[in-house]
């Protein structure tokens, strides 16, 4: 079972040179309210169980590059990033 960790940073995205960049926390509060605008009204419930204010965690196979990813959400045992 992977066991991520909370890390302070920022999480990468692709810029127009293709090189990657990170994103800001509220750069990902952004998009997280935009697509929350879009969810339908059983999802946005869901969505409303699970979110949490988002969080830089660190795992063995995943965002070594940016130094983790961003954690925005927690079903169960299960994360969402």
């Amino acid at each position: 079972m992977l066991s991520p960790q909370p890390l302070e940073g920022g999480v990468w995205i692709r810029n127009y040179d293709n090189m990657w960049k990170p994103i800001s926390i509220n750069g990902v509060l952004t998009q997280i309210s935009n697509t929350e605008n879009d969810l339908e009204a059983e999802l946005y419930k869901f969505w409303k169980l699970v979110k949490i204010y988002p969080e830089k965690w660190q795992e063995e196979e995943y965002g070594k590059d940016s130094r983790g990813f961003w954690a925005v959400g927690i079903y169960g045992e299960n994360v969402i990033w």
